[in-house]
């Protein structure tokens, strides 16, 4: 599997983010034109591709802290629309102060019932399907209210993201972070040598 530097790594952070902006303004136009479905479509791939942010932020941190990747897995994970979604909703759990540490078993199982479920629906927004043995368009299925608040809900999924990577440019910090930094930070949470211990 093909690896990747730490500078295509942070660049490429930010082109996800980037492109998860640009899904959601398509989004809006195709909301004027009344095409609900793909509205839907385009905001859950814009929340994955905010997924693929995260992911790219952590393996970001992982090079520099010299950790050997798995390439293989890496790359498995992020074309898994799953773990994307996954990720993104654990993440913007915990900045919300949703209650997700209480039960953490039973969390992750609804997370992923819940992935599942949501990329099926994803799926309906684009192909004709069978619902009780009946035919029909995704059209059928998904009208304005689902599809606004689709939008709704990636507009405020973005800016929650986006405004966390403007905290980190403006402060330079992935300029800024180093093998030495990363390791002390490490130290001084007391979590030395975690990437060791669970990869």
């Amino acid at each position: 599997m093909q690896k990747l530097s730490v500078e295509q790594i942070k660049e490429s952070r930010v082109k996800a983010l980037q492109n998860a902006d640009e899904l959601i303004h398509d989004a809006e136009i195709l909301f004027k034109e009344k095409r609900y479905p793909r509205v839907l479509f385009l905001c859950q791939i814009s929340g994955e591709e905010i997924g693929k942010y995260i992911m790219l932020t952590s393996i970001f941190v992982q090079l520099i802290s010299e950790v050997d990747l798995d390439w293989k897995k890496t790359w498995k994970r992020l074309t898994s629309h799953t773990e994307k979604y996954e990720l993104v909703t654990y993440m913007e759990d915990v900045f919300l102060e949703r209650n997700v540490f209480a039960d953490m078993k039973r969390y992750q199982d609804n997370l992923k019932d819940e992935s599942k479920k949501i990329d099926q629906f994803k799926q309906k927004s684009l192909y004709c399907d069978f619902t009780e043995k009946l035919p029909h368009c995704p059209s059928d299925i998904i009208g304005k209210e689902i599809a606004e608040n689709a939008l709704k809900w990636a507009k405020n999924r973005f800016h929650l993201f986006s405004v966390m990577e403007k905290s980190l440019q403006n402060a330079k910090v992935t300029d800024k972070i180093t093998k030495e930094f990363i390791d002390q930070a490490k130290k001084d949470m007391g979590i030395e040598g975690l990437y060791k211990k669970i990869s």
